[in-house]
């Protein structure tokens, strides 16, 4: 699957490579404790290391507030334990990034605890059904219920009602999620009472009046079975998952992308196709304007051959050409500016052009035309064909020539500007 990724578009392993190579190095199993934001996963945590005679490291606090934003191990019999900060569905800034650390974190693990809240799930909910789906070997992935005193009124004066409670809402989870009986859930008051608050520096009888009832017994003796014996089919999972995970989330991006494409597309075929547009109505008045100015030549020529005021007419008949092409010129280009403001104010464009741009980066892009269909060009054309007619009718050719030769002098030295053009 890892070659696979690699050979997609965009899909080169990359750092996820770097993060799982680090991890398949771990020669421990790691268990990682995960949930949403204060389900109370530290005080878990701080709870069995000061069970088990082990310091409480300084990176984990105890608070009611959001503490915890990194992923830190602390290492606890055959296994390493993993912390990591709580996920917040939906949340943005800091959580969302806390949120993406601690996905990262389960899927780079071989034993999964997901940490709930006596009121069990709620936002979260099809976040984990999505990772308890992923293919976990039976026995690594664990539920804990925890902080579970407040959901009583006082566990002590009446354990038995404590514990059917309990039971109940093991049921109600096992529903919850169709986990059958092979699915280890505990239910846990981790700091009964808050009887260490937010302290670390702890002995194990802090907590020795309450371990009738509490639970911590049972998940402390399902950590001592964690066995090192189980690494390779364990790890062998985890590759399954964290990899098909990231295929996921590589297909995820490509179909983003592909979309943003194909929609990206359409702009440009649409582009395309008001570019052709005002090509065809461009070249169309460039040839009615080439047909009408050889017309009207022709006609004066014919006329100044009888009344000898050739110069005249043609001045005229020229200028009520060039004004009435020229208007057909600026309504073309008023209707193709309205055109791109148009287009341009459509929400498809922004992405649009910014492909277009990271096309473009780093090419030594020429000058661009003024326009669809090189308007300018043809302008330019035309202009320069009319000041060449217009200086051709008024230069003198001769004061002393007769009619025909003056008229057949001026016919010779307005045709090369129509042959320009054509």
């Amino acid at each position: 699957m890892r070659d696979w990724l690699g050979r997609l578009p965009g899909g080169s392993p990359g750092r996820h490579a770097d993060d799982w190579d680090a991890f398949q190095k771990r020669d421990r199993p790691v268990v990682t404790l995960f949930g949403s934001y204060d389900t109370g996963k530290s005080s878990l945590l701080r709870r069995l290391l000061v069970d088990s005679g082990r310091d409480v490291p300084d990176w984990l606090t105890i608070s009611a507030r959001h503490e915890t934003f990194e992923v830190n191990d602390v290492e606890f019999g055959t296994c390493i334990v993993r912390d990591t900060p709580g996920f917040d569905v939906g949340a943005s800034g800091v959580r969302e990034q806390n949120s993406s650390r601690a996905m990262a974190a389960v899927g780079l693990t071989d034993v999964g605890i997901a940490v709930l809240t006596p009121q069990l799930v709620t936002a979260e909910r099809d976040v984990l059904r999505r990772l308890f789906t992923q293919g976990w070997p039976a026995g690594t992935m664990w539920f804990v219920i925890s902080r579970f005193d407040e959901a009583y009124g006082n566990p002590e004066s009446n354990p038995a009602g404590y514990r059917e409670l309990g039971d109940r809402k093991v049921r109600e989870l096992r529903e919850l999620f169709g986990l059958d009986d092979r699915v280890p859930v505990f239910v846990v008051s981790q700091d009964p009472f808050e009887t260490a608050g937010p302290a670390t520096d702890l002995g194990r009888d802090t907590w020795d009046e309450f371990r009738d009832w509490d639970g911590m017994q049972d998940l402390t003796n399902a950590f001592g079975a964690v066995s090192p014996s189980a690494l390779p089919g364990w790890r062998h999972a985890a590759g399954q998952r964290y990899w098909s995970a990231v295929l996921d989330e590589t297909l995820s991006v490509l179909r983003g992308q592909l979309a943003d494409y194909a929609e990206q597309a359409r702009v440009a075929a649409h582009g395309v196709d008001r570019r052709d547009q005002w090509e065809r109505q461009l070249g169309n008045l460039d040839r009615a304007a080439h047909a009408g100015l050889e017309g009207l030549v022709d006609e004066v020529l014919r006329r100044s051959w009888e009344s000898g005021s050739a110069a005249d007419e043609l001045q005229r008949t020229v200028g009520e050409w060039f004004i009435k092409h020229e208007g057909h010129l600026d309504r073309l280009r008023q209707s193709i500016r309205k055109g791109k403001e148009r287009d341009r104010a459509l929400p498809t464009w922004a992405g649009f052009a910014s492909l277009v741009g990271t096309l473009k980066s780093g090419e030594n892009a020429a000058t661009a035309p003024d326009g669809p269909g090189q308007i300018s060009e043809h302008t330019n054309n035309i202009g320069s064909m009319l000041l060449g007619v217009l200086k051709t009718m008024t230069k003198d050719v001769g004061q002393t020539a007769g009619k025909e030769t003056k008229t057949l002098k001026m016919a010779e030295k307005v045709k090369p500007y129509l042959r320009d053009v054509s």
